[in-house]
């Protein structure tokens, strides 16, 4: 005798058991799951400009591809919505997040041979906890030295970079604050860069983005490929400032800053994602940076306005 195959559904709290394989079919036929309907605006009020809604369209689509080819994206006026089907709790969640979620990318040449800091330093004694010191890197073979501001203290850090006099803010550079590693490998510490106000590259020169894994650590990456005038933008960059830092900022965040130790064609980048988190919070973010830096960027700012719960027609 052939065992038939038994399928145990909750339902609003009930349990449907011991309908076989073709019977569960029949009954999700008559008696589809609700959809779950998300209602995205702007979060401001006015006239928005040219296909500015279009565009956040776009965006929206690509960001909720991932759930699955059967979520529907929609406009109606300025509003945006998205049917949700039966979804696991931890992919709306990431899709929440998600559309919360914007990131601003940039690529920017740091001063390293200014002495900004040094004279700052002079000027504004920093505050306990953060500290000047010299770092050592190579150019073109010869060791060159930099000063830098370092502080576990974000706070701090903002405070002091806040007191900044005005004549020693120069009008082609800033200080940016980025997160790295401290000596111990468990902590994160907060650095000041000096670095161009203009931006070599942006997120809308990126075509692709994945998360990669380091070889020697397993610590989650991001890697994107730039589109044909990225990549031609980023060959150039490197080809003329090789011994230089340029750093990748995220949301104004100096999230690294590499040596540029040759010339990089192919159009490709790493981006690490600094700081101590565990290895878990990590990947969230990492596949949170490469989907967004690949949907691209919001032209505005979305607010969830509305939260329904639909019964799907047939057929859909």
């Amino acid at each position: 005798m052939r065992a038939r195959a038994v399928v145990a559904v909750a339902v609003g709290g009930s349990l449907l058991a011991g309908l076989g394989l073709s019977g569960l079919w029949i009954w999700r036929a008559l008696h589809p799951p609700a959809l779950l309907r998300l209602v995205y605006g702007p979060d401001r009020h006015g006239e928005l400009r040219g296909d500015a809604v279009e565009r956040a369209l776009a965006v929206v689509r690509a960001r909720a591809a991932a759930l699955g080819p059967n979520v529907r994206v929609t406009r109606s006026g300025e509003e945006i919505s998205v049917d949700l089907p039966a979804v696991a709790p931890e992919a709306l969640a990431a899709f929440r997040r998600l559309m919360r979620l914007d990131v601003r990318l940039e690529l920017r040449l740091v001063d390293d041979d200014s002495d900004l800091v040094r004279r700052l330093v002079g000027r504004l004694p920093p505050p306990a906890g953060i500290a000047l010191r010299e770092r050592v890197r190579d150019r073109g073979g010869r060791s060159l030295r930099h000063a830098v501001l370092v502080g576990r203290n974000l706070d701090r850090l903002k405070g002091y970079l806040g007191r900044l006099p005005p004549d020693l803010r120069p009008p082609d550079r800033e200080l940016r604050i980025g997160e790295g590693l401290a000596e111990s490998g468990r902590e994160t510490e907060f650095e000041l860069y000096l670095v161009h106000r203009h931006a070599a590259l942006t997120g809308e020169h990126v075509r692709e983005a994945r998360v990669l894994f380091d070889d020697a650590t397993g610590v989650p990456d991001v890697g994107v490929t730039f589109s044909p005038e990225g990549a031609r933008r980023f060959e150039a960059l490197t080809r003329a400032h090789v011994g230089q830092r340029v750093a990748i900022l995220l949301n104004d965040k100096v999230s690294s800053a590499p040596v540029i130790v040759a010339p990089i064609s192919g159009g490709q980048a790493r981006i690490t994602l600094g700081g101590w988190r565990e290895r878990a919070a990590l990947l969230v973010e990492a596949r949170d940076l490469a989907t967004v830096l690949e949907s691209g960027t919001l032209p505005f700012r979305l607010e969830l306005r509305r939260e329904l719960l639909l019964a799907p027609r047939r057929g859909h």
